[in-house]
């Protein structure tokens, strides 16, 4: 069965004054990036792009570990380019997920347009299932426009890690439990 494996990166840490492209996993991130990458079937997944973006390069780097498999790394697979937002993120989140971006988002469409693009890219490559490592608000906008879930609750029930496989025509959409 051909399809894609989206992973939201592990936990990062938080770093005040650093731009968040920039953070790192936390040792609890690492840990669980490597619990994940455990269960995952290596054989089936050498195909692994991934966001520029240091915390999902961690991430992907430790499934590559376990997988054997060979990253690239796609600057079209970054987190929705937003301001800095500690207070009232989740609110404005939620409205950028349902199309009401507030000021200086980058608008959801082009998200969802650059995520397609690098996706499409990937799963050119071969294999029999392409893993895309990501962020959460990108793969919201790309999972709720290829399968039609409601980006909102998608978003908010996502986890730290998180894997979901979407086959090939975009009808099926499930949360791996490897």
């Amino acid at each position: 069965m051909t399809g894609l494996l989206l992973i939201r990166h592990a936990v990062p840490t938080v770093e005040s004054g650093v731009p968040a492209a920039e953070w790192s996993l936390s040792p609890e991130g690492r840990e669980a990036a490597r619990v994940l990458a455990e269960r995952i079937d290596a054989g089936s997944c050498r195909n692994i792009a991934t966001s520029d973006e240091v915390k999902a390069v961690e991430t992907a780097e430790a499934v590559a570990a376990k997988a054997g498999g060979v990253i690239v790394v796609d600057s079209r697979l970054r987190e929705a380019s937003r301001p800095w937002t500690r207070d009232g993120y989740e609110v404005a989140a939620r409205r950028w997920l349902v199309g009401d971006g507030p000021d200086g988002w980058e608008p959801r469409r082009l998200v969802v347009e650059r995520m397609s693009e690098a996706i499409g890219d990937s799963l050119v490559l071969g294999g029999s299932t392409s893993v895309v490592v990501s962020h959460g608000l990108a793969i919201a906008a790309f999972v709720a426009a290829v399968a039609g879930v409601d980006p909102v609750r998608f978003w908010s029930d996502l986890r730290f890690p998180d894997a979901w496989w979407v086959d090939s025509e975009g009808t099926h959409l499930a949360r791996f439990a490897g």
